[in-house]
């Protein structure tokens, strides 16, 4: 009879990485909303990016340098933190 072997499965969870995002790159001022609204986009470009195979860390790094307008998308964030990272 074979022997089965099985290999640990890690999951990456993004929780601790995504906890604090409010830096000073963010809107002064901003009201509750749309500090939620900005975190929301951020954690979709770090999550995005963590897809593409960047260590969240990295991710969140460059997602953190990224200033936030008015008119900012998800996109947007994506673009700006992908040239930090190069």
């Amino acid at each position: 009879e074979e022997e089965v072997q099985t290999v640990p499965v890690t999951t990456i969870s993004l929780e601790d990485t995504l906890k604090g995002l409010d830096g000073p790159a963010d809107k002064t001022g901003a009201s509750t909303d749309d500090r939620t609204a900005d975190n929301q986009m951020k954690r979709e470009a770090i999550e995005a990016l963590v897809a593409l195979g960047y260590s969240a860390s990295d991710a969140t790094a460059a997602v953190k340098k990224v200033e936030l307008h008015e008119d900012t998308t998800v996109e947007g964030i994506l673009k700006q933190a992908l040239k930090y990272m190069l």
